[in-house]
């Protein structure tokens, strides 16, 4: 099954008008959103799911869990004696470590424009936006103005700031999978990708849930090698303790991410896999995050000196000598 498709940062500031003048703060809605476009034989998209959600790697997750049924047991949505339990589809996806540690966590999904499952709390102006963009037949700039047009109808006049970027570009066709990666940090950008190919002349067809859901283990591998990084040097500091949270929650990182570098070989294992620059190194974002968090804390501890100092004024006291 060909497939092509990306992973969206989103955010959308929504202003109220008075007239041509914005006024007050803006409503704020932030998500990650994936289009999942499902193709049936001919080549044709037979169905079409929207994932939105806290995080990037279970937005990515969710979306290898639904090929991965598409592809098994064919259409999803018109199930009428076996309906798709999505509960159950989502709450297997989700790990003890989110649930325990990422209390904020929530997805939603949407078909035809209509919200069909939802986990956790999310904007409800989402659900707007994902009617708009049906009835704007996917168009999804389109959708934002058409957006703002509706709540004139209603009698209020907003202005929608969109800003979006890519995180994630997944690509199949011809049994050659690719992925291109791009993280965004407080001061720079990179960007890897990678290709996946068969392995020989007698080797697996690349599997499309695999090729996407290792795009997942690599997103959550860097977000837990940078927690892990900047909780060991807190705890080398003694900044905090042996036994607290986040200590805690560093430890259950550490099984995590060894989970995701299990993942990461196995496609290495079964398929010809090829980087570019170069394949992201847990162990060494590990370490970049120590040596992060040591400047950070050598940083702070010179700046709480600094206020720390007291500054005698001793001008008078030469000028009385010059006297």
């Amino acid at each position: 099954m060909d497939f092509s498709g990306s992973l969206l940062r989103e955010r959308f500031d929504v202003y109220e008008k008075d007239g041509d003048e914005l006024k007050g703060d803006p409503l704020t809605a932030m998500s990650n959103r994936m289009v999942v476009p499902l193709l049936d034989h001919s080549g044709k998209v037979g169905e079409r799911f929207v994932i939105r959600g806290k995080y990037m790697h279970s937005c990515i997750r969710l979306a290898a869990r639904i090929i991965h049924t598409f592809m098994d047991q064919g259409p999803i949505l018109v199930r009428d004696n076996d309906p798709f339990d999505w509960e159950n589809a989502w709450l297997r996806l989700i790990e003890d470590h989110d649930q325990k540690y990422h209390p904020d966590l929530w997805v939603a999904i949407y078909a035809n424009g209509k919200l069909i499952y939802e986990y956790g709390e999310h904007h409800m102006f989402f659900d707007v936006i994902e009617q708009c963009d049906h009835k704007q037949q996917d168009n999804y700039d389109a959708a934002i103005k058409y957006t703002e047009k509706i709540f004139e109808q209603y009698g209020k006049k907003i202005s929608i700031k969109h800003d979006s970027s890519v995180a994630l570009v997944v690509n199949l066709k011809d049994n050659e999978g690719r992925c291109g990666v791009v993280l965004r940090g407080a001061d720079k950008t990179t960007t890897f990708n990678y290709r996946v190919a068969q392995k020989g002349k007698n080797g697996d067809d690349v599997f499309l849930p695999q090729l996407i859901g290792s795009a997942g283990a690599f997103l959550e591998g860097i977000q837990l090698s940078f927690f892990i990084g900047m909780a060991n040097e807190k705890l080398r500091q003694e900044v905090i303790p042996r036994v607290s949270p986040e200590e805690k929650e560093a430890r259950s990182s550490r099984t995590r991410l060894a989970k995701m570098n299990a993942q990461i070989n196995a496609l290495e294992q079964n398929y010809d896999v090829r980087y570019r620059p170069e394949k992201p190194i847990f162990s060494e974002m590990v370490i970049a995050a120590e040596e992060l968090m040591a400047k950070i804390l050598e940083q702070k501890r010179m700046e709480e000196a600094a206020e720390d100092e007291v500054w005698i004024d001793d001008t008078l006291e030469e000028e009385q000598k010059s006297e």
